[in-house]
């Protein structure tokens, strides 16, 4: 597992240049025209890259948000990284965030 802080320029050396010269993260001006299924893809790839890597849900999510996709494939893809938790990590997380909402909600009440 690699516990260095995740870096764009490494991250595309080590994932981009195995799926040849496809890529995800576009200018922002064109990033909307030019996202296409092809583009959900190479980003599944990475994502799947990036998992296998030891990668944390953290830098996944840095990743997927730069990628030039609309909101419902940045969803899948997320969800595709958190389907990789083992379901212990995943029962807390789910835990825990309902824990915090019961007390946001009963704080304002």
């Amino acid at each position: 597992m690699n516990n260095q802080p995740w870096q764009p320029d490494q991250l595309r050396t080590k994932y981009f240049v195995q799926i040849a010269e496809s890529v995800c993260v576009v200018d922002a001006t064109s990033a909307r025209e030019r996202a296409v299924v092809s583009d959900l893809m190479h980003c599944q790839k990475v994502v799947e890259w990036m998992l296998a890597d030891g990668r944390t849900l953290e830098e996944v999510e840095e990743y997927v948000e730069r990628c030039a996709l609309d909101g419902m494939e940045k969803a899948g893809l997320w969800m595709l990284a958190w389907a990789h938790r083992d379901q212990a990590t995943q029962l807390r997380a789910a835990r825990e965030r309902l824990a915090l909402v019961s007390s946001l909600r009963s704080k304002t009440a």
